[in-house]
């Protein structure tokens, strides 16, 4: 189960509106918007500079690219080493000493407190202003995201004994138990503790996991980086948005995946509206669940010995778990062909949760193949998905699909690496 999927990141576009005192002065400004304007270092950071400096282009053209341009050997004034990621070769150039590296989650040496080189050739001062305030903003994303998988763990771990009793409801109190009773029950909530153990440590990996990708790959940089979505002074996304859904995507997980070894499963039903559903016969004795995001209802039901009455089963889990990701979670992972399987989750570049696949209950159903539901984010986006840009797995299972994070390169191969282009000539445009 990888953090990161197959998939290319599809991020969920956060481009923040400019604050403006009334509509005059906001077409004023926003009409003034110049190159040299992107280029003052004291000039507040404007995502329109990411496209008016035409950054993509900038890093990753075929001919003039600096990618592509930018030696290969070890003189660290003007070359990139043979192993070393762009983005730290980068910033050397850029800032004109050694020290930066935001390769890492959290690094103490990836600050912003360094101001451009001097030296850089006027020309090129807004295409680098604008990829080194970058680096610096997907780097704050994925710090972001790790601290607050910190912060979700602690807010799930202290719910794990009660989410044990709800999925052994044969657990009895403590004080009649047997001895082999009191260890079992030991045993079951130390199986739920290990399982969120193991997930959060792929939580973890993939974080990681993606930033160093990014970091090291200036092509899905540039993607995932569109439209400037990293390239203000506000952050990508809020710490308790965040905990909260990361929260929410652990807590509902292992619900699921215990539901799974205990042999609960689901049949989905046909769609209705929640008049249809409440008019249904008998509701109190009819173990369905009607889901307000995709207006689709399930039947819950259990193999074998029925440990608790399913009815009453819907309702306690909504005490632990989100109910439409639990289940609409299922049904995508059977319609994606991982039924039984490990679930997949997307952490989108504002921070949203794409929770494609992130319930691993069994969904049976007669029909060959199910239509995809479409999943609402848990995090709310302040505009409508970019159809370009690209999405970050966090938490995958198995897909047929070459995974794109599997080979971490480093820059392109210099096509003329016995001249020095770095960041000193016009000839970097």
């Amino acid at each position: 189960m990888h953090l990161l999927s197959a998939h290319w990141l599809q991020a969920f576009t956060l481009f923040i509106p400019l604050s403006v005192s009334s509509p005059l002065s906001a077409n004023s400004k926003r009409q003034d918007l110049t190159l040299d304007t992107c280029a003052q270092p004291r000039a507040a950071p404007d995502s329109r500079c990411w496209s008016l400096a035409n950054i993509p282009d900038y890093l990753n053209n075929e001919t003039t690219g600096w990618i592509k341009t930018t030696p290969i050997c070890e003189d660290p004034t003007r070359c990139c080493g043979s192993d070393e990621a762009w983005s730290t070769c980068f910033l050397r150039l850029a800032l004109g000493k050694s020290g930066q590296d935001c390769t890492t989650v959290g690094a103490s040496a990836c600050t912003k407190t360094s101001p451009l080189d001097p030296n850089l050739h006027p020309s090129i001062v807004p295409q680098v202003r604008y990829t080194v305030i970058t680096i610096y903003g997907i780097h704050d994303f994925y710090t972001t995201y790790f601290t607050s998988l910190k912060l979700a763990l602690a807010q799930v771990s202290p719910k794990l004994t009660g989410i044990t009793n709800l999925l052994y409801p044969n657990n009895q109190a403590l004080a009649s138990s047997s001895p082999q009773e009191i260890q079992e029950q030991a045993n079951q909530l130390s199986a739920v503790q290990e399982k969120l153990g193991n997930i959060s440590d792929k939580f973890r990996s993939a974080i990681e996991g993606n930033l160093k990708y990014l970091m090291r790959d200036a092509e899905s940089f540039a993607r995932f980086a569109d439209t400037g979505k990293f390239s203000n002074d506000k952050p990508p996304l809020e710490t308790n948005d965040v905990v909260k859904a990361l929260a929410t995507t652990l807590q509902t997980y292992i619900v699921s995946e215990f539901m799974r070894q205990t042999n609960w499963y689901a049949v989905p039903l046909e769609k209705s509206t929640k008049e249809e559903y409440d008019a249904r016969k008998d509701p109190s004795k009819d173990p369905i669940y009607w889901s307000p995001a995709t207006l689709r209802q399930y039947r819950l039901a259990q193999k074998g010995e029925v440990t608790t009455d399913p009815s009453t089963m819907i309702g306690d889990l909504s005490k632990w778990a989100d109910l439409p990701l639990l289940f609409d979670g299922a049904y995508n992972c059977t319609a994606q062909g991982q039924a039984d399987g490990e679930p997949s989750v997307y952490s989108n570049y504002d921070g949203t949760l794409d929770l494609s696949c992130p319930s691993p209950i069994p969904v049976r159903s007669r029909i060959a193949s199910l239509p995809l539901e479409e999943v609402p984010p848990l995090i709310k986006v302040k505009e409508h998905p970019s159809e370009t840009s690209l999405k970050t797995p966090i938490l995958t299972g198995t897909n047929p699909n070459p995974n794109p994070f599997s080979n971490l390169g480093t820059h392109g191969e210099c096509e003329r690496c016995s001249q020095s282009w770095g960041f000193g000539g016009a000839e970097m445009i």
